[in-house]
């Protein structure tokens, strides 16, 4: 019999330090995870269990009756902690109700449980627990309860249901992956509750207690739950810090695309409450039309596809949605939608972008100012490296370094990369002469400038030329009327000696005055000044024809025969005076520059044009010449060549004060042909 006796308590003693060795782990466990409230709590909770099969425990190996009854009393020290941190955890766990959970609510919760707690370990004195007790030699001490401890069993009871209840409306809210932690921790901690409860009944016997083996199963379930789906590494409604907290709207659904959860952000946006939300379906409750319609096309899409698409929920409220599968074990069980709000973004986006359309077309202006640039303009980095450069700047210096330059720019260059200040400079390439300009670029190289100054060049060289020819071509004609006058002053000379005197000073005094008449005529054409504000209607043919006859005696002097053909013609508006000047400067360079032959005039109209023509049968020009023959100051290096260069820039100028064009023809030793053509007044006009 003290076998049997022997073996019958083994087996419960080995479940019971099972028990309380597995429940001490997993308080140790959860303490040093200690990574939020929850796992406090499930450490305390695990070491109420653990205390509460240690003492137990003892009561039934210690042969001692007041020993035995002393353990029997403070293994309640973690019984009556286990409801309060079961109701505690529950709320963490799920965080559910987590605002009630403030210190002073938290005394109130345990406040009943510590007035029960102190009036067990006072039963010694006051036996309000057990009113009569009878410890025996069974595994239970022989004894009746008072009315306390039923008291205690309902506030015991009452605890571990409404835990049980906020695991249920957590279980009903969660997805799959959740339900079956959810379900594990709710069947753990029953189990025990269950046995204690069926062991109140009267029909089962005294002397054997379920605890031990509830205990063991109620800690073999809770290691299952936390080192299989770790149960306090993945809390299943964490949002306080992962869906509150942040602005983005996140929906969870499951396979039906019933909502699990949703953060306050996404409730605002289904403009509803999170509580109210949960277990609706998603499309059925979003009050957005916009949205829906955006739903339904995503919702229709395969769950194990990742989504991304972007929804107008008006002009002023863009959102970007994300579609991610929520997987169990491999296999999608639902959805995370999260919603974010890229209004601000998009609108930036598209600031930026009107902003870089900008920045291009000034880009693409300034790239055409520099193109189109009269000026060579190049941009080099700190090394010396072309980095840009305009076409003309292209042309002139087709180099890819500036070591390459022309060795005055190359140094140049030199300098402003030491001193740093801009550098200005005259520089020649090939025939032009440039005004270079180097200046640096702060963090980055320099820029070059190249300013075409050989017009200028080339104008100074003209003025100094033009003072020489216009000094040697007064000359010649005042030292004539000097010395002339000088011999009109002897006494000695004949009447018709005085004449020739007078005549050649008239002479001189005649081509000074042409001359200087030429100049100014040139100067007022060019300067835009005109001459006669109000031309009159001309003919051109009668001009024509007068000049001609009255420079006939000059030609028959040389032997040149005048040939006139002028065909009367619309009246032709101008001023006589210059196209006076016109013709005489045409006609006389034909008969200057012309030794035998002759000189035609002729005038005729051809389509609504006048054509005025004066041709000659002389040397002619050479073709390298006829480019610059309306130059001024340009002249023909030939044998009895006279004159500044005025006489033909002078003609074209007349020409196209009058709205025409000229053009000339010629032959080396055959003649040349001047061309003058002139639109005739439309008869509307």
């Amino acid at each position: 019999m003290d076998i049997a006796a022997n073996m019958s308590l083994f087996v419960p003693k080995l479940l019971l330090v099972t028990s309380a060795l597995l429940n001490l782990g997993l308080a140790i466990y959860a303490f040093r995870k200690n990574e939020q409230h929850s796992t406090t709590t499930f450490g305390l909770l695990a070491l109420s269990i653990s205390w509460w099969a240690l003492c137990y425990l003892m009561f039934v190996v210690t042969p001692s009756v007041e020993v035995r009854y002393f353990f029997n009393r403070i293994k309640y020290i973690g019984a009556l902690a286990i409801p309060v941190l079961w109701v505690i955890f529950a709320m963490q766990y799920t965080r559910q109700e987590t605002q009630w959970l403030t210190p002073r609510n938290i005394v109130l919760l345990a406040f009943p449980e510590m007035i029960f707690l102190l009036i067990v370990l006072s039963d010694g004195w006051t036996h309000f627990w057990w009113p009569q007790i009878n410890l025996g030699d069974g595994l239970i001490p022989q004894h009746t309860h008072g009315n306390v401890y039923y008291l205690q069993l309902g506030v015991t009871y009452f605890y571990l249901l409404w835990g049980g209840n906020i695991y249920r409306k957590a279980y009903l809210q969660s997805g799959a992956l959740y339900r079956s932690q959810i379900l594990l921790f709710l069947l753990g901690a029953f189990i025990p509750v269950v046995g204690n409860v069926f062991a109140q009944l009267p029909v089962w016997p005294s002397s054997i207690d379920l605890a031990p083996f509830l205990f063991s199963i109620t800690t073999l379930i809770f290691a299952y739950a936390i080192f299989r789906y770790h149960l306090l590494d993945l809390i299943p409604i964490a949002r306080q810090t992962l869906l509150e907290q942040i602005p983005e709207s996140i929906i969870v659904l499951d396979d039906s695309n019933t909502i699990l959860d949703v953060n306050q952000s996404a409730a605002h946006l289904l403009q509803s409450t999170p509580e109210a939300l949960s277990g609706k379906n998603l499309l059925e409750y979003t009050p957005l039309s916009m949205l829906r319609s955006a739903l339904q096309d995503i919702l229709a899409q395969p769950p194990e596809k990742h989504i991304t698409e972007e929804i107008h929920l008006s002009d002023q409220e863009i959102y970007l949605l994300k579609g991610t599968p929520l997987r169990y074990r491999g296999a999608p069980v639902g959805r995370i939608l999260v919603l974010q709000n890229i209004t601000e973004q998009v609108n930036a986006r598209k600031q930026v972008e009107m902003l870089y359309e900008q920045a291009e077309k000034e880009r693409q202006r300034m790239q055409a100012t520099l193109q189109n640039a009269g000026e060579g303009i190049l941009l080099l980095d700190a090394d010396g490296n072309m980095v840009s450069r305009n076409p003309i700047a292209r042309s002139l210096l087709p180099y890819t370094h500036a070591g390459q330059f022309p060795e005055a720019l190359k140094n140049a260059w030199k300098d402003v990369q030491e001193s740093g200040s801009a550098i200005k400079i005259e520089l020649s390439i090939g025939q032009q002469t440039f005004h270079a300009s180097i200046a640096p670029v702060p963090d980055f190289g320099a820029v070059i400038t190249l300013h075409d100054i050989t017009p200028l060049t080339e104008l100074m060289r003209l003025n100094n030329e033009l003072i020489s020819i216009i000094s040697h071509d007064l000359r010649g004609p005042l030292s004539s009327i000097s010395g002339y006058a000088q011999m009109a002053r002897m006494d000695n000379l004949s009447r018709k000696e005085y004449a020739q005197i007078f005549e050649r000073i008239d002479a001189n005094a005649r081509r000074l005055a042409n001359f200087v008449s030429d100049v100014l005529t040139i100067s007022r054409l060019e300067s835009g000044i005109k001459p006669d504000p109000s031309p009159n209607p001309v003919m051109m043919d009668k001009i024509a024809q007068y000049i001609a006859e009255d420079l006939e005696g000059m030609a028959r002097a040389k032997g040149l025969l005048m040939r006139i053909n002028v065909q009367p013609h619309p009246p032709f508006y101008g001023d006589t005076r210059l196209l006076e000047q016109m013709w005489r400067n045409l006609i006389d360079n034909a008969i200057k520059y012309t030794s035998a032959g002759f000189v035609s005039v002729s005038v005729r109209t051809e389509n609504g044009v006048l054509i005025a023509q004066v041709a000659d049968t002389g040397r002619g020009i050479p073709a390298e010449s006829l480019p610059h023959i309306f130059d001024k100051f340009y002249r023909l290096e030939r044998e009895g060549g006279k004159g500044i260069g005025l006489g033909l820039s002078l003609v074209k100028n007349i020409v196209e004060r009058h709205g025409g064009s000229i053009s000339v023809e010629s032959i080396p030793n055959k003649g040349s042909t001047f061309t003058m053509r002139f639109p005739l007044p439309s008869a509307a006009n």
